[in-house]
C-alpha cells in the first residue's frame, strides 16, 4: 500500500461510528453532520483506520482504528499506536513495514515536530507564494521510501526523504521487529516494542521552503 485508500463509511456502520465518537468528543457535532472513510491496514488484520473530517474546519479531521470491539482514538502521540503494537498484533515484514511507516509518521506528532514521508512531487502542500525554482529543486531531491534490509539488531532499515518544519531531509528510519523486554538497568536498556521508530543519519537536502508551518501528509487527505 504506498497510500490510504479511503472508502466511504455508511449504513448502519456510520451510524455506530457516530455514537462512539460522541461519547468522547466535547462537544460533538451532530451526528448528521458527521461523515466517516476507512482505510485497510496490511499491517494490522483486525483493526481498519478511520477519519472524520470535522465540520466547519477545512482540511482537519479525527482518525481512530477500530476492531475487535475496540475504538482507539489517535491523538498524535505514539502510545495508542504502540499499546496497539503489543496485543493486535502487528505483522511487520519487507512487504508491510514500509506502510507502517508512513502511517507512523502521518499520524504521530514527535516532541519538535511532526516528520512527513514525501516521495512524489504531489507529497507535497506547497503554500501558495511557493517558488516554481523551490519546487523543481526539490522536485529532483525526492527519493522513493525504500526497503534496505533486516539487520542482525532485528531492526528494519528503509531510507527516505521527509519533510520536518520548513526543509527537506534524507534519513534512514529504522523499525524494531522483535519485542526486547528491558535489561537489568531499564532506564539505559528500557526496552523495545516491536514497531518502535527510530530516525537515523539525517542530512539536510533544502530549507527555508515555502511550506506549512508544521508539514501535512496529503495521504490523510479526506476531503
Amino acid at each position: 500500500m504506498s497510500d490510504f485508500i479511503w472508502t466511504d463509511v455508511q449504513g448502519n456502520e456510520a451510524e455506530e461510528l457516530a455514537v462512539e465518537l460522541s461519547r468522547i468528543l466535547q462537544p460533538a457535532p451532530p451526528k448528521e453532520q458527521m461523515a466517516f472513510k476507512v482505510a485497510a491496514l496490511p499491517f494490522y488484520a483486525d483493526y481498519k483506520l478511520f477519519g472524520m473530517p470535522v465540520p466547519g474546519q477545512p482540511g482537519a479531521a479525527i482518525f481512530f482504528l477500530r476492531g475487535n470491539g475496540e475504538f482507539l482514538p489517535l491523538d498524535g502521540s505514539n502510545v495508542p499506536i504502540y499499546l496497539l503494537n503489543q496485543k493486535a498484533p502487528v505483522v511487520l515484514n519487507r512487504e508491510t513495514v514500509p506502510a507502517y511507516a508512513k502511517f507512523f509518521f502521518d499520524l504521530v506528532r514527535g516532541k519538535y515536530g511532526r516528520f512527513i514521508i514525501v516521495e512524489k512531487p504531489e507529497d507535497i502542500a506547497w503554500l501558495p507564494d511557493a517558488s516554481e525554482e523551490d519546487k523543481e529543486r526539490v522536485n529532483q531531491l525526492l527519493q522513493p521510501l525504500t526497503y534496505k534490509s533486516l539487520g542482525r539488531d532485528n531492526r528494519f532499515m528503509l531510507s527516505a526523504t521527509v519533510l520536518f518544519r520548513n526543509a527537506l531531509f534524507s534519513t534512514n528510519i529504522r523499525v524494531c521487529a522483535v519485542a526486547e523486554a528491558p535489561g537489568e538497568d531499564a532506564e539505559k536498556e528500557p526496552g523495545k516494542i516491536v514497531g518502535e521508530m527510530e530516525l537515523t543519519d539525517e542530512q539536510l537536502l533544502a530549507e527555508n521552503l515555502s511550506l506549512p508551518e508544521e508539514p501535512i501528509s496529503l495521504r490523510l487527505a479526506l476531503e
